[in-house]
């Protein structure tokens, strides 16, 4: 049975008022202003879609629009050529516009989002997302050789009125690979909340997991130039697994064969991806119940501070007991030269030390020195010992049994 007239006539008309296809798109010699800081960048794309319907009542209209545009090469700075694709439904009205669905893919990598916003003349803007995020694109395409891979999970939302940004979310991390000079890891994962404003974004309850241990504990962003602080607590993490992970050249301390569950309380500050890195803390080791395979269990309490610029290791005080030895000493590693100094040793045995160099010698690159250096090493005793020089001194802290 056909509409009657009066239904035909309160039914809104749809009528499509453009349907655009650009075949390509150039934007070259472009710029975004941030902060006051200009950053040059190019767009180039093709296979562009935009279409907008009018739809409504006569005094209510509302305009249905698609943008649909998966060819483009977005290009900034200096990083390299970033493959992106751009989807989306929205809803223009007299009062405000709506995001319905919007999709955006850069690499590996996927944001779904969706957004309100009312008063064109003091917009109030209230959004909600999730993104699928592959490190390895930030990593790969920013020229960033200090930023992880891995996955990550995002979502939050929150509102923008005023010029004031207020914001919520969870995150979650799997896969996180971590390949630093001084520090490679691989199997790590992460999860916490956060809550963000316009000065920066903090995570109150941050956890990572790794080594078979947790460190908890809240860290802290300034937008302004990407300033980190971590204040944290690290329980129940096997030494035998930390060990591996920061021997590089010239500090050999997997050698030790150690094993320990750790303890700590540490603050860690960086800037962008991990850069000007710096921590300081105190840290317990205590024996666990079943020690790793071909390890010794060792106590011990260490107050340290790490720079990796000027790639500075120094320890305040330190205690430790082995099976075998015990002592107390303070000593800095500076890279170039590095820089031993042990104080206070006690209780320590030394009889099997050229032994130990030798095998060291033989089965790490990282603390090879040769026969002949070896053979002009002084004895130590127990008492108190200074060395100099990056291979002599990494030994002579090594040849503590």
């Amino acid at each position: 049975m056909p509409p009657t007239r009066a239904a035909a006539e309160k039914k809104p008309a749809r009528e499509t008022l453009f349907d655009l296809r650009v075949r390509r798109v150039r934007l070259q010699n472009g710029w975004i202003l941030y902060n006051d800081v200009k950053t040059p960048l190019a767009v180039e794309g093709s296979d562009l879609r935009l279409a907008l319907d009018a739809s409504g009542a006569g005094d209510h209209p509302l305009y249905l629009g698609t943008l649909d545009w998966q060819s483009i090469n977005f290009t900034a700075k200096r990083f390299v050529p970033w493959p992106v694709g751009v989807s989306a439904k929205f809803t223009l009205r007299r009062d405000g516009f709506t995001l319905e669905q919007g999709v955006l893919t850069a690499g590996r990598s996927r944001l779904d989002a969706q957004a309100e916003m009312q008063d064109y003349a003091q917009p109030k803007w209230h959004y909600r997302y999730r993104g699928w995020v592959n490190l390895l694109d930030i990593r790969e395409n920013l020229r960033s050789p200090e930023t992880p891979t891995g996955q990550a999970d995002v979502r939050g939302e929150g509102s923008f009125a005023g010029g004031q940004l207020r914001g919520t979310g969870s995150y979650s991390g799997q896969d996180i690979t971590l390949t630093y000079p001084i520090f490679h890891a691989s199997g790590v994962s992460s999860r916490g909340s956060f809550q963000m404003d316009n000065q920066g974004l903090e995570v109150p309850d941050f956890v990572a997991l790794a080594f078979g241990g947790t460190v908890k504990g809240r860290v802290t962003m300034r937008f302004d130039g990407l300033k980190f602080r971590a204040d944290t607590h690290v329980q129940d993490v096997r030494l035998a697994g930390v060990l591996p992970a920061v021997e590089h050249i010239g500090f050999p301390v997997d050698e030790l064969h150690w094993d320990s569950l750790i303890s700590a309380d540490t603050v860690e500050t960086w800037s962008g991806p991990f850069q000007h890195f710096e921590i300081s803390g105190t840290t317990q080791w205590s024996s666990p119940d079943t020690v790793a395979a071909r390890h010794i269990p060792v106590d011990a309490d260490w107050e340290f501070r790490y720079r990796y610029d000027p790639q500075i290791l120094t320890v305040t005080s330190g205690e430790f007991e082995t099976p075998a030895s015990r002592g107390s000493m303070r000593w800095m590693c500076v890279s170039k030269p590095a820089r031993w100094k042990v104080t206070r040793t006690s209780s320590m045995r030394f009889a099997r030390r050229r032994q130990i160099l030798r095998r060291l010698s033989n089965s790490s690159p990282a603390a090879r020195v040769g026969r002949a250096k070896l053979a002009v090493l002084p004895e130590l005793r127990p008492s108190q010992a200074t060395c100099e020089g990056r291979e002599c001194a990494t030994r002579d802290l090594l040849s503590i049994p």
